[in-house]
């Protein structure tokens, strides 16, 4: 494996103390970091594959970790624009049923490149629909060497009252099913770079017998259960309806948060329910971009972290979040907890860096080997250009690398010491044809769903063919 050492940088390593070296280095050997320090103590008269003297002109830290996404689904980027809950989960549906093995491989191309070329070194994804579907992103994983915590999706629920609810006969399958798939997955997949997890859909959209039978695979396995929980406004209303019990204390009473658990969105969960998800360890994946776009309320992140919550940060598929940008993502985050909290001293972007980086690794229980510039973790490691005009000038730096950044800035990106942005660019793939790979397949899919008639069909503008 390559061992690299970066010298004479701005070093924010994230580390217990969150010390940062005005002029610091960083040595990465085996695919982890080596040792980081002052630029006058770097190790000197070794065989490295690499050094990269970065000038005084350069940020480095660690790669950012995306907690929640689908990568599928940039070929639908666009299509589920201002739709109403019900008729977008109608449109979905009909998309999936088409997004077959090579449009996700082209779709999650498309986005695994938009990720790793903003600073993003780790990923969790979950997919559903279609069988071929997850293999289809699982293989584009591998091959493009962003780290993944996947996903895979399931869901069962027969029940038909509340229609956002509801899920067509030809999605749900039998709980030993979907544990089986997983296990094909994780046989077929899992390496030092990927791990494969069990995931429900959402808490109502898969059946009391589904949720149980995933939480002890889960917990049997010392795997996470991924799945999306107040996601939907009506959700809380059909728990009540459906168990007499918020959502959260549904999911208790089942015995479902006692493995490691993961919940996207928790954006309709009650503040009465933080202290059991507290008590359960539980982390939520905070999608600030997709809340917004359905028009969701601001989470309540504040009282999360005070509560000890595991918190980091989700684009969330680009069928939603749109961009997969998350450094965007940081900035709306702490803004709109001052929103919120009705309060501009509330938060930092000294906040947004840690909600980037170590908080995600935490919501992800990856918090022993990701999210900072340790001896000992993974040599998930950026570089960003600090003097770009949107980063300076230099001594605030820490608050316009979340307010002020332009993801164009980054311009090395290592995962596990491997190299795989330079300059700015995606080394060993030509972005304009991954583009092009996923606008044909997206073709294709708005076409056999029909989304492509729909978005021409609600545009004001008139389009001169």
């Amino acid at each position: 494996m390559p061992s690299t050492l970066l010298t004479h940088a701005v070093v924010i390593t994230m580390d217990a103390d969150r010390r940062v070296f005005s002029d610091g280095y960083v040595q990465m050997e085996d695919g982890l970091v080596r040792d980081v320090g002052p630029a006058s103590e770097a190790p000197t008269g070794r065989p490295w594959t690499q050094v990269r003297d970065l000038g005084g002109r350069h940020v480095v830290m660690p790669g950012l970790v995306n907690t929640h996404d689908h990568l599928s689904l940039s070929v639908v980027r666009g299509g589920l624009d201002e739709l109403d809950r019900l008729e977008m989960g109608t449109k979905m549906f009909d998309a999936l049923r088409v997004i077959d093995g090579p449009a996700s491989y082209d779709g999650a191309r498309c986005s695994i490149a938009e990720l790793l070329l903003a600073g993003v070194t780790t990923t969790a994804c979950d997919e559903f629909g279609h069988r071929d579907r997850p293999a289809g992103v699982l293989q584009a994983c591998r091959e493009m060497g962003i780290c993944t915590l996947f996903g895979r999706a399931t869901m069962d629920s027969t029940d038909e009252t509340v229609n956002s609810q509801t899920i067509p006969l030809d999605f749900r399958e039998a709980p030993e099913d979907a544990i089986a798939r997983v296990e094909e997955l994780r046989r077929d997949y899992d390496s030092p770079l990927i791990a494969v997890h069990p995931s429900a859909v959402s808490t109502m959209r898969v059946s009391t017998e589904m949720m149980r039978a995933l939480s002890e695979y889960a917990a049997a396995e010392r795997l996470m259960l991924m799945l999306h929980m107040g996601a939907d406004r009506d959700e809380q209303a059909e728990s009540q309806r459906r168990y007499g019990k918020l959502l959260v204390e549904y999911m208790a009473d089942i015995g479902a948060l006692e493995s490691q658990v993961l919940l996207a969105h928790a954006t309709w969960t009650e503040e009465s329910e933080i202290p059991l998800l507290a008590q359960h360890d539980v982390a939520v994946a905070h999608c600030p971009e997709s809340n917004a776009h359905e028009g969701d309320p601001i989470s309540r992140v504040a009282s999360w972290l005070a509560a000890g919550l595991r918190v980091g940060l989700g684009s969330d598929g680009a069928n939603t979040g749109n961009s997969q940008n998350l450094w965007e993502t940081a900035k709306l985050a702490v803004y709109q907890q001052k929103t919120r909290e009705r309060d501009g001293l509330y938060g930092s972007a000294e906040l947004g860096l840690e909600l980037l980086t170590l908080h995600g690794a935490r919501a992800l229980y990856q918090e022993h080997r990701l999210g900072a510039l340790v001896p000992g973790r993974a040599a998930d490691v950026i570089c960003l250009d600090i003097d770009r005009p949107s980063l300076a000038p230099r001594g605030t730096i820490l608050s316009n690398l979340v307010y002020a950044n332009d993801r164009s800035a980054v311009r090395h990106v290592y995962v596990a010491g491997e190299e795989r942005v330079r300059d700015g660019e995606l080394l060993g793939y030509d972005v304009e044809e991954l583009a092009a790979r996923a606008t044909s397949a997206s073709a294709t899919v708005m076409d056999a769903s029909g989304f492509g008639r729909d978005v021409m069909a609600k545009s004001r503008f008139r389009w001169v063919r």
